[in-house]
C-alpha cells in the first residue's frame, strides 16, 4: 500500500498547492529516514570493493583444531638451587614449520608455561633466550674443566653442556682457555661464548647419549602430539662447581656459595725466600693462585715456565698454569723446581681471601690452597755422612755441590731426598766440602775421609 497516497486521501480538501507541499515533505522525510538506517549499520559490516571477508570455511582451513601445549623449566641436578627450583620469565616460541605460523608464551613464577596453538605434525618448541651475565665462575671451574678436557673425569649431561663453552660439541682445552680468559678479565665475543646459559630439553638431558653430537638444536623440541616431555633444564654455562645460587632467569644480582669448603687442603708448594717451588713429592696438572697486593702494588711475578700466566687487577695478582696435552708441571720445571719468583718490596705476599686458590693434582684431584709453607717453618735441607754414603734430606729439589779443600768443584747435581754413594764420584781417603741449596738457605757439611 502506498501510505503517502492514503495519507493524502484522508486529508480534508485543501487547495492544490497544499497537497503538493505535503507530498514534497513526505518524500524528503522518506529519503532522510532511509539514509539514517543505512548509516546505522555496524561499520565493521561495511564492505568496500578492495576488501574480502573470509568465510567460516576459510577460518577452519587456517586452524582446523586448537591444542594446548604445556611444560616446565627447571635448574640442573646438583645446582646450588634446589633441584625442584623453577625459573620464571623465560620466553618460549612454538612454530609450525609447514605454515610458518608461530606463537609465543612465557613461563610463570612456578616455571610452568602453556600455549594454545593450531594442531600440526610440524610443531617445534624452542627457547632462544641469551644469558649475557655469568654466575658462579671461579678458578675451581677452570680446574674442573681441565679435568674434563684431559679425560680424567667422565662427562655427565650437566658437565658436558656446562663445560662446552663455545658450543662446538667437544670439551677441549679451548673451552678451558675461554673460561680462563674471562676470569683474567679479557672480553669475550659471542663467537667464543654464545651464551652463559643453555636450555636443554629434559628428554635429551636424561638421555645416556646426551653428550654425543653437536649443540646446534639443543634448545628445541620437535613436538610429538602423542607422548613427549616438553620440559626444559637450564644449564649455567661455566659453573661446573654449581656455586651459582641465583635461582631465577635474571642474573643481574648473582649470589654464589663457597664450594672450596668441600676440598681437602694441598701443601705441595714451598716458599724459599722470593721463590715458590714445587715440593719433592708433588706434581700438578693445573694451578690457580690469587695473591693480595693491596700493600705492594709494585709486586711482579717472573717465571721460566712456558704457559704460566700472570694477570694483574687493582689489588690481586692472578697466577695460572694448565697442562696443554697431559704433560705434568714437573715435566716443564727448571732444575731447581722454581715455579715463579716474587719481585717487589715484599718477598712474601699474602694469599688473597678468595675461595678458589686451588690445584689439580696429577692423580686428578682438586685441592684447595689455604697457605704456602715458608722455609722458616721447617728444616728444608740437611746432609749427613754415613761412611761412604751421603744422606740427603730436601723438601724440594736442590743443587748439591762437592768441593775439594782447595775450592775446586768436583761434583754437581740437582738432587732430592736420597742417598748418594760417594765412591761413585770421589776418590776415597780425602777431605771434601758438600753444599746443598743456594743463598742463605744452603747448608754445608765437611766430609771425612771414607
Amino acid at each position: 500500500m502506498n501510505y503517502s497516497t492514503y495519507f493524502l486521501r484522508c486529508l480534508p480538501m485543501r487547495p492544490r498547492i497544499s497537497r503538493t507541499m505535503i507530498t514534497t515533505i513526505l518524500i524528503m522525510c522518506t529519503l532522510a529516514f532511509s539514509s539514517h538506517c543505512l548509516h546505522a549499520q555496524d561499520p565493521g559490516d561495511q564492505i568496500t570493493d578492495a576488501e574480502e571477508v573470509p568465510s567460516d570455511a576459510d577460518l577452519v582451513t587456517e586452524c582446523n583444531e586448537l591444542i594446548l601445549l604445556s611444560g616446565k623449566i627447571q635448574v640442573a641436578e646438583g645446582d646450588a638451587c634446589t633441584e625442584s627450583m623453577s625459573l620464571s620469565g623465560v620466553n618460549l616460541t612454538i612454530s609450525d614449520e609447514a605454515t610458518g605460523n608461530s606463537w609465543n608464551t612465557t613461563s610463570d613464577e612456578r616455571g610452568s608455561y602453556t600455549a594454545q596453538v593450531c594442531k600440526s605434525d610440524d610443531l617445534q618448541l624452542c627457547i632462544t633466550e641469551i644469558c649475557e651475565e655469568a654466575c658462579g665462575i671461579n678458578s675451581l671451574d677452570i680446574l674442573l674443566l681441565q679435568r674434563l678436557a684431559l679425560g680424567l673425569d667422565p662427562s655427565s649431561a650437566s658437565t658436558c653442556y656446562g663445560a662446552d663453552l663455545n658450543a662446538d660439541g667437544e670439551i677441549t682445552t679451548l673451552d678451558r682457555n675461554i673460561l680462563r680468559s674471562y676470569i683474567s678479565g679479557i672480553p669475550l665475543g659471542s663467537d667464543q661464548l654464545p651464551s652463559w646459559c643453555r636450555w636443554i630439553p629434559r628428554s635429551q638431558y636424561d638421555s645416556p647419549f646426551a653428550c654425543e653430537g653437536t649443540r646446534d638444536e639443543e634448545s628445541c623440541i620437535a613436538v610429538d602430539l602423542e607422548n613427549t616431555s616438553r620440559d626444559f633444564v637450564r644449564i649455567q654455562v661455566g659453573d661446573l662447581d654449581h656455586s651459582c645460587m641465583t635461582c631465577s632467569y635474571d642474573l643481574g644480582s648473582s649470589e654464589t656459595s663457597d664450594r672450596s669448603m668441600e676440598l681437602s687442603s694441598y701443601d705441595g708448594l714451598v716458599q724459599l725466600g722470593a721463590d715458590v717451588r714445587l715440593a719433592d713429592d708433588a706434581d700438578l696438572l693445573g694451578l690457580a693462585i690469587h695473591y693480595d697486593i693491596t700493600d705492594d702494588h709494585s709486586a711482579v711475578i717472573t717465571s721460566q715456565i712456558n704457559g704460566l700466566e700472570v694477570t694483574r687487577s687493582e689489588d690481586q695478582l692472578y697466577i695460572t698454569w694448565m697442562s696443554e696435552n697431559g704433560e705434568s708441571l714437573r715435566d716443564v720445571l727448571p732444575a731447581d723446581n722454581t715455579l715463579f719468583t716474587m719481585n717487589g718490596k715484599n718477598k712474601h705476599l699474602p694469599l688473597a681471601d678468595v675461595v678458589d686458590n686451588a690445584v689439580l693434582t696429577k692423580e686428578g684431584d682438586i685441592r684447595s690452597i689455604h697457605s704456602i709453607r715458608s722455609s722458616n717453618e721447617a728444616d728444608v735441607y740437611s746432609i749427613k755422612q754415613r761412611g761412604s754414603q751421603l744422606v740427603i734430606s730436601a723438601e724440594i729439589p736442590a743443587e748439591l755441590s762437592i768441593y775439594s779443600m782447595h775450592g775446586d768443584l768436583l761434583f754437581s747435581s740437582v738432587v732430592s731426598s736420597s742417598t748418594i754413594e760417594l765412591t761413585d764420584h770421589l776418590l776415597p781417603g780425602q777431605l771434601y766440602i758438600a753444599r746443598l741449596g743456594s743463598g742463605h738457605q744452603a747448608t754445608t757439611c765437611k766430609l771425612s775421609p771414607f
